[in-house]
């Protein structure tokens, strides 16, 4: 049986949380920009208007010849690094990070100080005759830049964005619910519903599955409940038509009535078969076999008038597991359907043993089948492609195949090019215990 390609799956929760992530960091991004902005106005006017006096009172007791110990302890008690600077350009005490760039200094407003910012620096210069003091620090950020509430806000970050991770999964669990349902609904199980735990929208959801898969299950019961009635009904009927036309003289007339009486019992014998095959009712009977000799007397039995068109072709290990009755059956409906689309040309029959299964390969050098039809052409009374329409029968044959295959636990395989012909392959597990 076809199956459908696999796409790759991308998490609803996922891709929430992905969302908020960046509606979050975009706003983090904002609100910090505006912070540093405030902040460093607010240390800008601390600096240039409230320590700037307290700097230059400072700067007076930094005299020559510059003991190196003084400064350090006027950097440790203002939290500042100081450099001074030369007449002649030479660094006392310490080179500072921006030697050599080109500031441009502003005046503070009193004529005495001057000041700049350089990268993330806030520098205050304070010329004299005799040299020139720097006090450059940069505001509200520690020494090595990540401090303990720095790491503390990023840990609960991370734990809020854990927090909803789990509260967007739980809220989307029903519609995981929702996709293992129609998964199986869409493979025939019908049977299937899903818990209605929420009154939310998903709840809702959750509701209208149900009673939509309830619907359907009711409707195909009802139909197939139809269709036996319907067949039951016409066993009789056909049994009288049997016995009355085997009385008709006309020789003729009596072949294509009985013709006609057997095609319309085989039909009724197919839907009886796939009810109890689709509903469980009759379990198989399991023997070991050999698929070449029930393959040699089937073709003797049905088609003893089109052996020469079959070619019979089996691997030397032939043993399997499998219901004798319905291995003829659905290799009767495959040759029955390979000689009516096979245009008097050759079919080949075969068996292949393998080790974990064997398959039934069939195959015509027919007009073939369209590749948009081959999907549907094991669905029950389908006949979409009209090439084949005229050579009879409800379309139920390939159905029943594809039911005796999946009771047995295998799979049925249609491939097929228009102009070249069709090969259908059944691949039975050789262990099966259905």
């Amino acid at each position: 049986m076809l199956k459908h390609k696999r796409k790759r799956r991308h998490s609803l929760s996922v891709r929430l949380i992905l969302i908020f992530l960046a509606t979050a960091f975009a706003v983090l991004v904002l609100i910090a920009a505006a912070f540093q902005n405030i902040s460093q106005e607010r240390a800008h006017v601390f600096w240039k208007d409230i320590f700037s006096d307290y700097f230059y009172s400072l700067s007076k007791d930094i005299q020559p010849p510059y003991d190196s110990a003084f400064i350090a302890s006027i950097e440790s008690r203002t939290h500042t690094q100081v450099s001074v600077q030369n007449t002649d350009g030479a660094w006392a005490h310490e080179t500072p990070p921006f030697a050599g760039a080109d500031l441009e200094f502003r005046d503070a407003g009193d004529g005495r100080i001057e000041y700049t910012h350089w990268r993330r620096y806030f520098v205050l210069r304070i010329p004299r005759q005799d040299a020139t003091i720097y006090f450059y620090a940069r505001p509200f950020e520690g020494e090595n830049g990540l401090t303990f509430t720095g790491i503390a806000l990023l840990l609960s970050i991370l734990l809020v964005i854990f927090l909803c991770f789990l509260s967007i999964k739980r809220l989307l669990k029903p519609i995981g619910w929702l996709t293992q349902a129609a998964q199986k609904v869409a493979g025939g199980d019908f049977q299937q519903r899903i818990p209605t735990l929420r009154q939310d929208e998903l709840g809702q959801l959750s509701d209208t599955f149900n009673t939509m898969s309830a619907q359907i299950e009711s409707m195909l019961n009802a139909k197939r409940q139809l269709l036996l009635a319907i067949s039951h009904e016409l066993r009789s009927p056909l049994t009288r038509m049997r016995v009355a036309g085997e009385m008709i003289d006309d020789e003729a007339q009596r072949d294509e009535l009985v013709r006609e009486i057997h095609h319309m019992d085989r039909l009724i014998t197919e839907l009886l078969e796939c009810e109890r095959l689709e509903t469980g009712h009759h379990a198989l009977q399991l023997h070991d076999i050999d698929a070449a000799r029930l393959l040699c007397e089937l073709i003797d039995e049905r088609f003893a008038r089109q052996r020469a068109l079959i070619r019979l072709d089996c691997s030397a290990n032939n043993q399997a597991h499998l219901d004798p009755v319905r291995f003829k059956l659905l290799a009767a409906n495959l040759l029955d359907n390979a000689l009516k689309h096979g245009e008097g040309k050759n079919v080949v029959a075969s068996w292949r043993q393998l080790p974990d299964y064997g398959e039934l390969i069939v195959e015509d050098k027919g007009q073939g089948v369209e590749s948009e039809h081959l999907a549907a052409l094991t669905d029950p009374f389908y006949r979409g492609d009209q090439s084949r329409a005229h050579t009879g029968g409800l379309g139920l044959g390939l159905y029943l195949c594809r039911q005796i295959a999946k009771a047995h636990g295998g799979e049925l395989r249609i491939d097929s090019e228009k102009g070249k012909g069709t090969r259908v392959t059944v691949r039975f597990p050789l262990n099966s215990d259905r």
